[in-house]
């Protein structure tokens, strides 16, 4: 009976030494994405963010005092834009164009950019609508249209092919993040169109 007991230490022993150091990654892990959470664009020169939302591994930041966004993808790459130089702000869910604001400013001063694309109160009213999703979420971009001549377009996917994969668990709240970034975004078009005319 003892060989059988000492075999059976002998196994326990070797599966709690296996368990210690996946326990160690699992918890070095969490206590990264914690910080991500806490601090998404912590030692970045030159923005202070004030307002952060989360989607999956991707942050969007706002810093009003020095009036720039920053976008920081899954790979920790951060990409920062001038209020002033948004001219065109879209949300993607799933390929369909759902909400589109411009700048009345890229159009020559024309009052088309708030009539084309509807009114900042059109887009915060889409935000309590409670429309559920009728298939997966499989694709969210916020995209951003610059006056950047080399980089017109800066696409902010909250889902992406990836994280689709993975089923993404709260699609409502994700969508509801996205259309708060487009409002945030919108807002921030309109100040600038107000202060430019």
């Amino acid at each position: 009976m003892t060989p059988y007991i000492l075999t059976f230490a002998l196994i326990a022993l070797i599966s709690i030494l296996i368990l210690i150091p996946i326990t160690k990654k699992d918890t070095a892990k969490e206590k990264a994405h914690k910080e991500f959470v806490k601090k998404p664009f912590a030692n970045t020169t030159g923005f202070q963010s004030e307002r952060n939302i989360i989607t999956y591994k991707k942050a969007f930041g706002v810093d009003t005092k020095n009036r720039k966004f920053a976008f920081r993808d899954s790979s920790g790459k951060i990409t920062i834009i001038a209020f002033e130089d948004v001219t065109k702000c879209e949300l993607y869910i799933n390929e369909d164009k759902t909400i589109e604001k411009s700048s009345m400013r890229t159009i020559g001063g024309a009052l088309v950019g708030g009539a084309a694309a509807g009114s900042i109160g059109a887009i915060i009213g889409g935000l309590s609508g409670g429309g559920k999703i009728k298939n997966e979420l499989k694709y969210l971009c916020v995209a951003v249209y610059t006056k950047d001549i080399l980089n017109p377009i800066y696409k902010h996917e909250c889902v992406d092919f990836e994280d689709s994969l993975r089923k993404v668990m709260f699609p409502e709240m994700t969508i509801q993040a996205a259309k708060e970034i487009i409002a945030i975004i919108s807002n921030a078009i309109d100040s600038c169109d107000k202060n430019h005319y």
